[in-house]
């Protein structure tokens, strides 16, 4: 049974019930009334000294006091006529009496006596438990004439007044939900855990409609079972002096369907059903407000779902319970430790008070012992502590269906636990399980929404203190049910499934090993989907996990998958050291698959710094180890495609790309690389094949996004902007983005899908004829910051390169030697990444000799054209889109320098390329076009 509702039955049963056998109560209150009442007249002429003039005069009054010298037994005891009554018979009195200093105005303060004793008086009746409420309020309700058809007619009847509650409540910001609510429907129903202030909430409610006389009746009911609803509903007739019959419930039900304005609180309801029994259904003229801690209470009003409590309103309870003494820091910190939960900080900070423990203590005894701290009562108006409340209610489980129910979303800690997560990891049925959900909930252990179960933590604390094995024993079936679920998860599934492990694994006694490996399967799931920020978060429940007798395997696993999670989220270094620790560890504990792995990793930590004979080394060192892993090997092959003549590349990949023996990841990188090289190609065609091949062979092995996923899309976008399918490629682009950024913005792996969006609006923006400035801001929001990632993490790579390259694109418009600059530097870096006969050298050539023509220094793009000038024979036959280029930007610088003589031996060499079966079809009119425009050139210098 509630404590307040409880309290508050008995109170106005005693009340109600004897009417006549307190003479000497109404007198005493009578004469409470009458000091306060001289106090108020005191204060009117600033001569209340905190009571002690007032105190005078009630005890030189004479036998009987203010009661005998007032009141008369033939008439009403309070009311106009008593008031201009009191006023002379005062004024005459407290002039005889002697007591008062000689500057007090005796008939003023006759007057205001009587007029403050006449309010004093009435708002003393307004409350049942009061001494006065019979011979006031009962007297105004009904008369000894009114007959058995006659109407009651409620005015002025509370109950709120006598309620155990803590005086004067913090107000709560729910509040004005609530009054919300309530102006749209008659009957609101608050619902939350035990302690989260629902009876704080409907007392501050009904309190202020009693304040305001409105509406007339203001009636709080126990409804935590029938027996209690019928108690309150006793207390109500009686109040009103009607004889309570079988059917209380009926009667107060019919009473409130006829009578004016009224205002109920049924507070901890049980059974929905008790509310309809009590309040009318359809349109009245009253409301009620409901309390309940079952939040699938089935009921006839609108649903207020109570949450934590805000840290404001937390720091002023806390404020209004701890010492002044207690500083901001310490307030911060125990609220901090309440999460928002009142009754719990009302605890702690009476513990606090009691104790003077400090809040490292306090920290420690709430993580080690949590019911010696919340086993503090709060007095009289709450007499049950906090750990009494949920102990009973623990105690009052039946079944182990709900008893597992609740401890599974008790080692959750306060998160959200999906049903499915409950139904793979307990040993129960999915009936069961409901029914342990709406068990849990109906008590308030536990809080159920949609297809989630959560406990609040510091309950969860409780609980798990109470039954700490059998905790351990549902956390352990929790987290390998989580371990087994990881690799089928999307992204947003799987990172609450990481935050859920933090959280339970605490909770698990033994079996360590077993908790590091399932934050290694999760960070190595999450790291896989791009999350790498949810992978490290991982890696370091691992660390703090991992036990001091933990195996060699185990610890050359978790150095196999931190190195991967550094190298997914782009920490070159990070992840560099690490692999090189695993090496060290696993010759040591002749561990050759951890030393095979971290070798892997190696090579491409070196692929993405640009250091290839550090990656393919390393690879090789890998394949001695595993000679017979098929995929191992296959990498190996892979990082030696790039030293084969550049036309061998695309078959290259593609006969690994196509051997059943490798992995479908692996298998899927390869296409992709083979896409990369029909694009260098020129072979557009192929290039988007090939992209489209890795992404079907990626997607069909990892539900939702990943990494693998993300290259794949970029490797496609870049093959569909070559060739010129701009809307697609900006689609597939921004979602390659989205994947590497989407908890990570400054995501390394994200920078290659950000040149070629740069690359793309630039290229939109040609298109159109005209600059658009627009466009350019928005490449350079995409480019800039790209920049900043590749300075920091990978300095001199080949994606630093590529940056500055595709920003020096959108600089060509807005500042061109800073354009230059940036080409200049790209150049450096690709010079000493690669050999000059390579394709990224030449296309750096290409960029810069075309800015160099557009700022006007054509000796400037010759001085360039040089570097690549020993490859261009090659490239005629490797690259002949690069070649073509080249050639006609080098004919401009000649013909601007007015150095033709080299102009004939481009003309043929166009010429052959312009019929080359390997040159692109949209080529071949800006070929044609160049050896007509140079063969004028070449006329119109022979005819002069």
């Amino acid at each position: 049974m509630d404590i307040i509702s409880a309290a508050a039955n008995v109170v106005s049963l005693v009340s109600a019930a004897a009417p006549m056998a307190r003479r000497g109560a109404i007198r005493r209150e009578f004469q409470r009334c009458f000091e306060a009442a001289l106090r108020r007249g005191l204060a009117v002429q600033n001569k209340d000294d905190r009571g002690s003039s007032a105190s005078l005069v009630v005890a030189a009054l004479p036998a009987g006091g203010a009661y005998q010298l007032l009141v008369s037994e033939d008439s009403p005891l309070v009311g106009a006529a008593q008031e201009a009554m009191w006023g002379p018979i005062l004024a005459e009195h407290l002039s005889a009496l002697n007591v008062l200093t000689d500057d007090v105005d005796i008939p003023q303060l006759a007057r205001d006596t009587a007029g403050s004793l006449r309010e004093e008086i009435e708002r003393a009746a307004r409350q049942p438990g009061n001494a006065l409420f019979q011979l006031v309020v009962v007297a105004q309700l009904t008369s000894s004439s009114r007959t058995h058809n006659e109407p009651v007619r409620i005015g002025g009847v509370t109950n709120i007044w006598d309620l155990p509650l803590a005086p004067e409540p913090t107000a709560r910001g729910e509040s004005d939900e609530i009054e919300s609510v309530l102006a749209e429907s008659p009957v609101a129903v608050l619902s939350s855990g035990a302690g989260l202030g629902k009876s704080t909430l409907a007392w501050l409610a009904a309190r202020r409609r009693a304040d305001e006389g409105d509406p007339p009746l203001v009636w709080w009911m126990n409804a935590s079972s029938r027996e209690s609803l019928s108690a309150s509903c006793d207390a109500l007739l009686r109040a009103l002096e009607i004889v309570p019959g079988n059917e209380a419930l009926h009667q107060v039900r019919s009473l409130l369907s006829q009578h004016h304005r009224w205002f109920i609180v049924l507070d901890d309801v049980s059974d929905g059903d008790l509310v309809g029994a009590v309040i009318p259904s359809g349109a009245q003229p009253g409301s009620a407000l409901a309390t309940t801690r079952d939040r699938t209470l089935r009921s006839p009003g609108r649903m207020v779902s109570l949450g934590a409590t805000d840290e404001v309103t937390m720091e002023r309870i806390a404020r209004s319970l701890l010492p002044s003494s207690a500083g901001t820091g310490q307030i911060n910190a125990i609220v901090g430790a309440c999460s928002g939960h009142p009754l719990v900080l009302a605890t702690i900070c009476r513990f606090v008070a009691a104790t003077g423990v400090s809040t490292v203590e306090l920290s420690e005894m709430l993580r080690t012992e949590p019911s010696t701290v919340l086993s503090e009562t709060l007095g009289s108006h709450y007499p049950v502590s906090f750990a009494e409340v949920v102990a009973r209610m623990l105690q009052s489980i039946d079944d182990v269906s709900s008893l597992q129910v609740v401890l599974a979303a008790a080692v959750g800690g306060g998160q959200q636990i999906p049903q499915s997560l409950l139904e793979s990891a307990l040993p129960l049925a999915a009936s069961d399980i409901r029914k342990g959900m709406r068990r849990g909930s109906a008590l308030g252990l536990i809080e159920t929404g949609g297809s989630a179960v959560n406990c609040h933590a510091v309950v969860s604390d409780l609980i798990l203190a109470a039954l700490p094995d059998a905790a351990s024993t549902v956390a352990s079936r929790m987290l390998a049910s989580i371990q087994a679920g990881a690799s089928d998860s999307d992204g947003s599934e799987l990172r609450q499934l990481a935050v859920i492990a933090n959280a339970v694994s605490a909770r698990v006694a033994e079996d360590a090993e077993g908790v590091v490996s399932t934050h290694l399967t999760l960070a190595d799931a999450l790291a896989t989907r791009g999350l790498t920020l949810s992978a490290e978060e991982q890696i370091d429940v691992v660390k703090a996990r991992l036990p001091e007798d933990a195996s060699a395997d185990l610890i050359g696993e978790v150095l196999v998958v931190e190195a991967r999670v550094r190298l997914t989220g782009g920490d070159y270094a990070t992840a560099i050291d690490v692999a090189e620790m695993g090496i060290r560890m696993g010759e040591d504990a002749q561990l050759i698959g951890v030393q095979a792995a971290c070798l892997i990793v190696l090579a491409w930590c070196h692929e993405n710094l640009g250091d290839r004979a550090s990656a393919l080394r390393n690879a090789e060192a890998a394949a001695v180890l595993v000679p017979d892993d098929q995929d191992v090997l296959a990498l190996r092959a892979r990082f030696g495609i790039p030293d084969r003549p550049s036309p061998e590349h695309v078959d290259g990949y593609l006969a690994l790309a196509q051997d059943p023996a490798v992995g479908a990841s692996l298998r899927a990188l390869n296409f992709g690389l083979a896409s990369r090289a029909a694009t260098r190609l020129g072979q557009s065609g192929d290039a988007i094949a090939f992209a489209r091949q890795a992404l079907d062979l990626d997607r069909a092995q990892v539900s939702g996004r990943s990494v693998d996923i993300a290259r794949d899309l970029n490797d496609l976008g870049m093959a569909l902007l070559d060739a010129g399918e701009l809307d697609e490629a900006e689609t597939v682009l921004r979602e390659s983005m989205g994947i590497y950024e989407g908890e990570n913005p400054g995501h390394p792996m994200g920078v290659p899908p950000r040149i070629n969006l740069g690359r793309l609006l630039v290229e939109k923006m040609s298109q159109s004829g005209a600059v658009d400035e627009a466009v350019l801001d928005e490449a350079m929001h995409l480019l800039e910051p790209a920049l900043s990632v590749q300075q920091m993490q990978a300095p001199g790579s080949p994606d630093h390169a590529a940056v500055l390259v595709a920003l020096a694109d959108v600089l060509v418009f807005r500042d061109r030697e800073r354009a230059t600059r940036l080409l200049d530097e790209a150049l450096q870096i690709d010079r000493t990444v690669y050999s000059d006969d390579h394709y990224e050298v030449g296309l750096d050539v290409l960029k810069l000799m075309s800015v160099d023509l557009l700022a006007g220094r054509p000796a400037e793009a010759l001085r360039a054209f040089r570097i690549v000038r020993s490859a261009l024979p090659e490239w005629e036959g490797a690259y002949p889109n690069i070649a073509v280029q080249l050639q006609c930007l080098q004919a401009e610088a000649l013909i601007e320098l007015g150095v033709l003589g080299g102009l004939p031996r481009i003309v043929r060499s166009l010429s052959q390329l312009a019929v080359d079966p390997r040159i692109p079809e949209a080529l071949r009119p800006f070929v044609e076009n160049a050896v007509t425009q140079i063969v004028s050139v070449i006329e119109d210098a022979r005819m002069d």
